[in-house]
């Protein structure tokens, strides 16, 4: 079994690096995909500000 990794690494390596490249990718994809628009994120963020400068606290 090792001679034959031994002999084709070269196609163990490909796999190797196609495999980080596509696990990457859709891990960026999923991230762009599946985040808060920067809009909404500010909106949120704002409200929440003026909520806790009013007194008003979640905890």
């Amino acid at each position: 079994m090792i001679e034959f990794i031994k002999r084709h690494w070269i196609a163990y390596l490909i796999g190797a690096i196609l495999a980080i490249a596509l696990g990457l990718g859709v891990s960026l994809f999923i991230l762009r995909v599946g985040s808060t628009p920067e809009q909404l994120h500010a909106e949120e963020v704002a409200s929440e500000q003026s909520k806790s400068s009013s007194g008003l606290y979640l905890f």
